[in-house]
């Protein structure tokens, strides 16, 4: 837990010491939704398997692609807003790491919009059609 935790005898003893601070709220906000996401593309690609429909797998995986996405997105934030909230006494430190942090958005984000602008990322028939395409000159 970022900042540990109130070790003093009163009605804040073993909560969070950096409570109050906005930075440490968006940290536990952040960091629940890359949880869930990540928790949920888990479950999505291993549940996948269980149909025997292939739509209804490439559904299940477009869904956690896009899940994971997200996860990896709110992940970076967590780390950004936690470590702020850990370093803000040291303003310099604290920005630095902020912006070294904040790179990864600099890759993750022009990769997503070149997937997002391929159609067999958002659409599951169009990405069977290709598969069934690349079988065929594969054995022709």
């Amino acid at each position: 837990m970022p900042g540990g935790y109130d070790g003093n005898q009163g009605p804040e003893q073993s909560m969070p010491v950096l409570l109050s601070a906005a930075s440490f709220q968006a940290f536990v906000i952040t960091n629940t939704i890359a949880m869930i996401c990540s928790i949920s593309a888990g479950f999505l690609y291993a549940s996948a398997s269980f149909y025997n429909d292939e739509e209804k797998q490439e559904h299940r995986h477009l869904i956690a692609f896009w899940l994971i996405l997200v996860a990896m997105g709110a992940m970076v934030v967590a780390f950004i807003t936690g470590t702020f909230t850990v370093l803000s006494h040291s303003l310099g430190i604290a920005i630095t790491a902020c912006i070294v942090g904040s790179f990864s958005f600099f890759i993750l984000i022009p990769e997503v919009f070149k997937l997002y602008n391929y159609e067999y990322i958002t659409d599951p028939r169009f990405a069977r059609y290709l598969e069934e395409q690349r079988i065929r000159t594969q054995y022709t």
